[in-house]
């Protein structure tokens, strides 16, 4: 099962790397030596159709008791636009989509006037990206079927992608007229951004062969569930921004042996945080009981009720047990109870009141953050925090089922996360470097691009990726470190900066990455 590290990092790294990008124009629309747009002949979209003809209100064309044209504006939800690349994505959203044909349906409520709705979506793409409309209008196509059903394709190819930078498409309808003349506005609209879709690469450990194990076509982020990557938990956004806003995303698991993709209609968690009545999927993740259509059973799922409102829970090392911190409510931030609970008989041990001191603070939401655990096989490594936002560090003891507090070095006094050897040998501290029991080996890797770092089975190498030096922050490659000699090596050369390197295989032998460049041995 992952670590709590992973999970809080992964946290803080997408907050820190979600700098704006710079958004450019689609081909063929770069600007004359002056900076300005160049004024082109317009194509005109074919925006007839091959549908029937309704008649205005279902009225047979009558025109008593209608709205007067024009300065009349309908009222409530008038037109509904639904993604066919994702049935779950209905407007208001926006979500990353690859460069190759993306298809909507729109559904009016009332009969429409087919020209104004095209030139409505053609013209906000002109806007948005400052561009003629014959750019605009060349990469969608629209089929009426009725006047209130319109299926658009937006066509991107693999010109629509431009590393580091965001090339954004819209698909709405404001400023369109129903066929009485009524307008169109402050209706919901669709956006899509493109991006390449990441692959997962499987990397001998000795860096001479690689294995790509997917062949998305929809640009997902990706995590394991486990660590021989049989499982991927998959998300993919519906309020896609470059900046801390929150958003709830899409949630799906891939089986990297079946090839198949499942989406569920809830989110799901490596670290829930939730009401007492949850679902734990023994494949690695939790999610709310609450009863949703839809949601996918089997024989890995096991419910559980815990009394309280959770604030955090996630799986042991071995992923027979689930550890919980857990309060009366969703108020109690302080003084939490430690629970764990025994997937396979359902047996609950609670420790009540153990961790002492109130829950992190989220800097960037004004919440607060999930108890998170770090689970060693011999001991459950958690934290909790006094007034002054220090930490009370707590640790649970699997043979003695002993609580108490332990130390940290003083280098990690900030922040006390940690990845041990496999044999609890070696702890490599975030904050404080390489330590071997109190004695302090080596600082963290100069260059190091991404934490946290991957143990190789029960060796003392540790693999990491990190800017080649000296560092121009343009060249990175994926390193082994041996602790007991103190020395690295490169093992996989020139990896994309985009990429990222997320687990190793439990027998040491294979480590796991993901980007959308090809990953080659050297």
């Amino acid at each position: 099962m992952k670590t709590w590290l992973s999970i809080a990092l992964a946290v803080v790294l997408l907050w820190s790397a979600t700098g704006c990008k710079k958004e450019t124009s689609p081909p063929g629309a770069e600007g004359t030596e002056d900076g300005k747009q160049q004024e082109q002949p317009s194509k005109q979209p074919d925006f007839s159709g091959k549908g029937s003809e309704s008649a205005p209100n279902g009225n047979g064309g009558g025109t008593e008791g209608q709205a007067s044209p024009s300065d009349s504006k309908p009222a409530g939800e008038v037109a509904t636009i639904s993604f066919e690349g994702d049935t779950r994505l209905k407007a208001p959203a926006t979500t990353l989509v690859s460069p190759t044909t993306q298809k909507f349906r729109i559904a009016f409520r009332d009969p429409m006037d087919r020209e104004s709705v095209v030139r409505a979506i053609i013209q906000s793409n002109s806007e948005m990206r400052g561009q003629e409309n014959k750019v605009a209008s060349d990469k969608f196509a629209f089929d009426w079927k009725s006047d209130t059903d319109l299926r658009v394709e937006l066509r991107l190819t693999e010109d629509d992608y431009v590393e580091e930078s965001n090339r954004i498409y819209a698909v709405q309808v404001n400023g369109a007229k129903t066929k009485q003349g009524a307008d169109i506005q402050e209706q919901p609209g669709y956006r899509v951004v493109v991006r390449k879709p990441d692959q997962l690469w499987r990397i001998a450990s000795d860096g001479k062969s690689t294995d790509r194990l997917t062949s998305f076509q929809v640009p997902y982020g990706m995590r394991l569930l486990d660590d021989d990557a049989r499982y991927l938990l998959l998300t993919r956004p519906t309020n896609y921004c470059e900046c801390d806003a929150p958003s709830v995303p899409l949630y799906s698991v891939y089986d990297t042996a079946a090839k198949t993709v499942t989406d569920y209609p809830v989110p799901l968690y490596t670290q829930y945080v939730g009401d007492g009545a949850f679902i734990a999927d023994r494949r690695g993740f939790l999610y709310a009981d609450t009863g949703e259509n839809g949601v996918p059973e089997g024989k890995e799922t096991v419910r559980i009720r815990v009394d309280g409102y959770v604030q955090g829970a996630q799986f042991s090392k071995d992923g027979k047990t689930v550890l919980a911190a857990v309060g009366k409510d969703a108020r109690q931030t302080s003084d939490l109870d430690l629970v764990l609970i025994d997937l396979a008989g359902g047996k609950e041990r609670r420790f009540a009141g153990a961790l002492l001191g109130k829950l992190e603070m989220n800097m960037v939401t004004d919440g607060t953050l999930p108890v998170s655990f770090y689970d060693d096989g011999k001991r459950i490594y958690t934290r909790m925090f006094d007034p002054q936002g220090k930490e009370i560090r707590y640790g649970y003891d699997w043979a003695t089922s002993g609580i108490g507090t332990w130390n940290a070095p003083k280098e990690a006094s900030g922040w006390s996360g940690f990845v041990a050897s496999a044999d609890g040998s070696y702890r490599m501290y975030a904050n404080a470097g390489l330590y071997k029991g109190d004695e302090k080996k080596a600082d963290i890797p100069r260059g190091m691009a991404g934490y946290p770092v991957h143990w190789l089975g029960a060796s003392h190498t540790f693999v990491y990726k990190a800017y080649e030096e000296p560092a121009q922050n343009r060249k990175q490659h994926i390193y082994a470190y041996d602790a007991d000699s103190g020395r690295a090596k490169a093992i996989v050369s020139n990896v994309s900066l985009y990429s990222e390197l997320i687990g190793a295989s439990t027998d040491g032998k294979w480590i796991y990455a993901h980007g959308i460049h090809d990953m080659k041995p050297d």
